[in-house]
């Protein structure tokens, strides 16, 4: 039997060599770039962003003879058609934001001007056309939000790029000159001003970087000395914003924010190699070549994604993800991002489309991201029913953070049992400042982790996972979240996490030790509905969704019962419909406190089996008999 047991304490060394499935230079080949000698490789003709003329033709050749790219394209043409009878883009902020236009013209003009490139009906170009003159006839592309302005770039860039030999000069000055004058140059003056996106360790980063990359390589021979100027020093912001995905392809934003950035990483790295022939090593950096492992690994058997920070629940699975694992000869993850692609199909996923050769070997059924101290485990890759759990630690202070440390979710029998909220409204006041952790879904009590004194977490603290174990029996996780809870009276709170008994059910069990009267409050969002067995006690809760149940049983302490409360969140904030929340309450909890609560899912196979033992948890990262 294999064990895998492993403290925090690890060297960096031992962490780097931990990450499963694909091995990673021990240093970065990142070649700083020449500044006076940057675009000598330029590519003279186009297209040369992503795509060029034998790129094109590959694409051409796979949706006749490969079939999963003919059913791409087949969805992609009836994306197109419904494109042709919309009217153009306007320039409408949503509060401080052009993003949604943006990114509305980037997915037109990507689809329509690829669908032109693949089988030469005019009004695909025409209408991307249209789309184009729109949005470079905008006042401007809302510099105040400049990922809007990125964005915009990257989406008149490969429009220019990918239609340039069949639209007129005038119409090509037209573009070039909006990407020049309503991007490039206010990027120019952004980067002279040292903006904090620049060298940010976060998306925004990746994004505009990343987006003027595209937008400086399209119009290089149109403007030399600025697209150089633009893409030298994008070259030297990204390396912030790839050191975020060390060691082994972590995210702390969360699902979401790792597709946005990884996506954007992806189309500057892509246009530079067909544009210039290299990528300058930006492909190398540590994390990178894993970091599709991380989004499927928070992928759970229900489909749903376990949305930490502000992320959805429901994500389409990038075709970024597609582009790793060919990039990294990872075939399990390529055939994986197939499977898991939904309906919804955009042009790079057939830019960046490449035939599988094989489903590949599936990876453990668990994963520590060490840089990030979020832990997913399973019971299986390919049970759609399989109990899967991610939990996490990390940074309260970090991007698009929630004060959730310790927080869980929870998949068995294809349903989400335990949810995360998610998100609220972006333009709430002060959404990104002082009032956030006045907000519901924000707050500690908005998630399913402990409240103490009915404060929020400390919104600087960090949690690191202490000990961690798996085995093909069992897996297990303990995360210090002392520092959480830093003025509360507390002195040690620790939560231990474990897919125990043939990984048929999970343990969620914590120890706080205080000083004085404090209020303990353990708690779990649901969707479910949820009855109490008031003849144990209120000790043991059924939660039903449809025909599927789980079983919420307390194992400790002895004198302790469920509660059922509706949530609710006062307005401007999103309405909470369909919640219930499943607390523990102890009041003036002793000393040293105990909370463990066992969740088995059941069915005509899984039926509960004996109460397990509990060990304190300074022996869950123990392993024995290692065979």
């Amino acid at each position: 039997m294999a064990l895998v047991a492993v403290s925090s304490s690890l060297t960096a060394s031992a962490r780097h060599a931990s990450a499963a499935g694909v091995s990673e230079p021990d240093t970065v080949r990142w070649q700083v770039p020449d500044p006076v000698n940057l675009l000598a490789s330029l590519k003279s003709t186009h297209p040369r962003l992503i795509l060029d003329l034998a790129g094109m033709q590959t694409i051409r050749d796979l949706v006749v003879r490969d079939p999963t790219a003919k059913a791409y394209l087949g969805r992609l043409v009836q994306t197109g058609k419904r494109l042709l009878d919309q009217p153009v883009s306007a320039r409408v902020l949503v509060g401080p934001r052009l993003l949604a236009t943006s990114r509305r013209v980037l997915d037109r003009v990507s689809t329509l001007s690829l669908l032109f490139n693949l089988d030469g009906d005019v009004r695909w170009r025409d209408r991307a056309v249209a789309e184009m003159r729109a949005a470079a006839s905008f006042s401007d592309w809302n510099p105040s939000h400049f990922l809007d302005v990125a964005e915009m770039t990257h989406a008149l860039a490969l429009g220019y790029d990918w239609l340039h030999a069949s639209i007129d000069p005038l119409t090509r000055d037209v573009i070039a000159n909006a990407i020049i004058e309503k991007g490039l140059r206010l990027a120019d003056e952004a980067y002279r001003q040292k903006a904090w996106w620049v060298t940010s360790e976060a998306n925004w980063n990746a994004v505009c970087n990343g987006g003027l990359i595209v937008g400086a390589l399209a119009v290089a021979d149109r403007e030399r000395d600025l697209a150089q100027s633009i893409i030298v020093r994008a070259l030297g912001g990204l390396p912030s914003v790839l050191a975020s995905y060390a060691p082994d392809g972590g995210w702390a934003e969360g699902p979401a924010y790792w597709e946005y950035a990884t996506g954007y990483l992806a189309v500057a790295i892509s246009a530079l190699e067909t544009a210039l022939g290299s990528d300058f090593g930006l492909g190398g950096f540590a994390g990178l070549p894993v970091t599709a492992q991380y989004r499927l690994n928070v992928t759970g058997s229900s489909g749903l994604v376990f949305n930490y920070a502000d992320s959805a629940d429901r994500l389409d699975v990038d075709p970024v993800v597609a582009w790793l694992g060919h990039r990294y000869a990872d075939p399990w993850v390529e055939f994986e991002s197939r499977r898991l692609t939904g309906s919804a199909i955009h042009g790079m996923n057939l830019a960046w489309y490449a035939p599988t050769t094989g489903n590949g070997k599936s990876p453990s059924l668990d994963r520590w991201f060490r840089g990030t101290d979020v832990v997913c485990m399973r019971s299986s890759w390919t049970d759609p029913n399989a109990l899967f759990c991610g939990v996490k630690g990390g940074d309260n202070g970090a991007s698009h953070a929630h004060l959730d440390l310790g927080t869980f979710v929870l998949d068995a029998l294809g349903q989400r049992w335990a949810v995360d909220l998610g998100p609220d409204d972006y333009n709430l006041p002060d959404y990104f400042g002082k009032r956030r952790g006045t907000y519901y879904r924000i707050r500690t009590e908005g998630h399913n982790t402990l409240v103490m004194a009915g404060q929020n977490q400390d919104a600087t603290a960090r949690a690191a996972v202490s000990s961690y174990f798996a085995s093909m029996e069992d897996a297990r996780v303990v995360i210090d979240l002392t520092a959480a809870y830093a003025g509360t009276g507390t002195s040690r709170v620790r939560r231990g996490v474990a897919l125990q008994d043939g990984r048929s059910r999970v343990l969620i069990q914590d120890e706080v030790s205080h000083r004085g009267d404090v209020d303990i409050v353990w708690a779990m969002h649901t969707q479910a509905d949820v009855q109490l067995d008031y003849a144990s006690g209120a000790r043991i809760a059924t939660l039903t969704r449809g025909n599927a149940v789980m079983e919420a049983r307390i194992l400790s302490p002895a004198d302790a019962w469920f509660a059922i409360e509706v949530v609710a969140a006062p307005s401007p904030q999103k309405r909470i419909d369909g919640i219930r929340k499943l607390t523990v309450q102890i009041a003036q909890a002793p000393p040293e406190t105990r909370i463990a609560v066992l969740l088995t899912p059941l069915n005509e196979i899984i039926i509960p089996s004996a109460v397990p033992e509990l060990l304190p948890l300074d022996y869950w990262g123990l392993a024995a008999d290692v065979d």
